[in-house]
């Protein structure tokens, strides 16, 4: 039997082959794409309470001293920094770094006390969030106590002598209280006594006589506490004489010609002083004034009696007075009608 096989062979097919031409010229080069891992990152030293400022965002910032300071977050309406920013602060020092926002900012931390870096070479990040909220995050704990342990008070030699452990980050403010009597609960404040610097002694001077306190109020980030010294008992401490020294005077308001006076603040001086008033009106928009009305005596609490008054501008001069001299003082002017 023959077999018979059937080839069917394709159409050739014809390539044309062209000769490739020269490269073109160059095209425009493409935009800088994002910095890579190798860099780009700016490094700011620090090592002293700081603001957040505009420089901060995408940048690492070292915190490197050997005491305890704060970072403040500003108000946008203060340092406008844009929403998404965000920064990392290292503790480079000993110094725990506490991160405070200020009136009007918003701080959130993972625990809601962490506001401050756990250790040095500790890290954590800001970011902004919102126009005027931040969040804290990585390696953060509360601040260092506000006041470790009790306040210590002596008396050495004719001064007050006082010690305090505090968190030097805090606002510290101080004032002394006395009583005739071992209470504090039950004694007075002087505000004014203790100045702003809060130096470590006092005059022993005003206070001779009582039982005397430092209460001393911490505040950092948002917490606060208290704390007051033992007593100190000066009643048998006799001061040496010395004048009455500045005081203030308020008038309280005048009700249909009725008015009081009240005297405010400490009066140095040795005996304490007694106190003594005199109501003057002037008729003349204050030109010259003329005793009116009986003199002014004052009350234990330093308010006088209700005194009636004659239409016009008046104002009361309070004297303080003991064996070494007087002071007077005059009360801003009220008008009587």
């Amino acid at each position: 039997m023959a077999i018979v096989i059937n080839v069917t062979v394709p159409t050739p097919i014809e390539v044309t082959l062209t000769p490739l031409g020269g490269v073109g010229p160059q095209g425009p080069t493409g935009p800088a794409g994002s910095g890579g891992g190798g860099g780009g990152m700016t490094v700011i030293d620090i090592t002293t309470d700081t603001t957040v400022d505009a420089t901060w965002p995408g940048s690492f910032i070292q915190g490197d001293s050997a005491d305890p300071f704060i970072v403040t977050i500003a108000a946008f309406a203060d340092v406008p920094i844009e929403t998404g920013a965000h920064t990392w602060l290292c503790q480079a020092g000993a110094g725990q770094i506490t991160v405070a926002p200020a009136d009007g900012v918003t701080l959130f931390s993972q625990h809601d006390d962490q506001f401050a870096t756990v250790r040095q070479h500790a890290v954590v990040e800001l970011v902004k969030v919102d126009t005027d909220t931040w969040r804290m995050f990585g390696q953060t704990a509360a601040p260092a106590p506000l006041i470790t342990g009790t306040p210590t008070l002596e008396y050495v030699g004719d001064q007050l002598v006082w010690t305090i452990d505090y968190n030097p980050a805090a606002t510290l403010v101080t004032d002394v209280v006395y009583n005739s009597v071992d209470d504090f609960d039950g004694g007075n404040y002087y505000d004014w006594l203790v100045p702003q610097d809060h130096p470590d002694t006092l005059p022993a001077d005003p206070l001779s006589g009582r039982f005397v306190w430092l209460y001393f109020g911490a505040s950092l980030a948002g917490a606060s506490t208290q704390a007051h010294t033992n007593a100190v008992d000066l009643t048998a401490v006799t001061p040496a004489d010395a004048a009455p020294t500045a005081f203030s005077v308020t008038p309280l308001a005048s009700l249909s010609g009725i008015a009081g006076v009240c005297k405010s603040g400490y009066t140095d001086g040795y005996p304490a002083p007694t106190y003594s008033g005199q109501w003057q009106v002037s008729t003349d928009d204050g030109a010259t004034y003329t005793p009116t009305g009986d003199p002014v005596t004052f009350s234990a609490t330093g308010n006088s009696l209700n005194s009636a008054l004659p239409s016009g501008l008046c104002k009361c001069t309070v004297t303080a007075t003991n064996t070494s001299g007087s002071l007077d003082a005059d009360s801003n002017v009220i008008t009587v009608t």
